[in-house]
């Protein structure tokens, strides 16, 4: 897997000026929020680029390639888990120190804790997109896969918005209850969201390694 690891983050060394401009995007834009938007958005960028790995692997029948060396389908798999958490989790930490200079710039003080349990809650987000995207992105290949996650998603806004609406409508507001909980009530929050994230990534992970072990090149 080791082998595995380092082929995709020389994939995606390679696009690092790619990468300086998304990074001074996000500064950029961060000035216009309250200073925790770049932390979303580069975890965002991180958890989504091991797709374009995939992609590169793809290209001229890679996978007929990568399959030859002493790697089984399901390492293969279970690899880009892997590389997708880790590059989403340094995406994150970058983001999270830039917010926090950001708003010790602009606020003049931060309350590191809270500030953290608030921040932390992205990880488990993230990651249980990563495990909806990734058995769409073995089944279906780069271009279908792409319409596949677009309907997904789509679903799944709809289905949350209609969710928050619902809630309101008979006088919850997730928001401000999240708002108005101690940092220690969030923690447990962030604990619960990691515990449901890491068993959403394990049968995801399941899920992809069966696709790989049927699929045909």
């Amino acid at each position: 897997m080791k082998g595995l690891l380092i082929k995709d983050a020389r994939l995606i060394w390679k696009q690092k000026r790619f990468l300086v401009i998304l990074l001074f995007l996000a500064i950029m834009l961060n000035f216009n929020s309250d200073g925790t938007f770049v932390i979303a958005y580069l975890s965002f960028i991180g958890f989504s680029f091991v797709l374009s790995t995939i992609t590169y692997d793809e290209t001229d029948n890679g996978y007929l390639f990568l399959m030859t060396l002493p790697v089984s389908r399901k390492m293969f798999a279970v690899e880009k888990y892997v590389f997708g958490l880790l590059l989403g989790s340094f995406t994150w930490t970058v983001g999270f120190f830039i917010s926090i200079i950001f708003k010790l710039a602009t606020e003049g003080e931060v309350s590191l804790f809270d500030f953290s349990v608030e921040s932390l809650l992205l990880i488990p987000v993230f990651a249980v997109m990563l495990s909806i995207l990734l058995p769409f992105q073995f089944k279906f290949g780069s271009e279908k896969g792409r319409i596949a996650m677009f309907l997904a998603f789509a679903v799944a806004v709809v289905a949350a918005y209609l969710s928050a609406k619902g809630l309101k409508s008979i006088g919850i507001d997730l928001e401000q209850i999240l708002d108005t909980l101690p940092a220690v009530h969030v923690a447990l929050v962030d604990l619960f969201a990691f515990l449901t994230a890491a068993a959403a990534v394990a049968v995801s992970c399941a899920v992809s390694g069966r696709i790989m072990q049927n699929k045909e090149f």
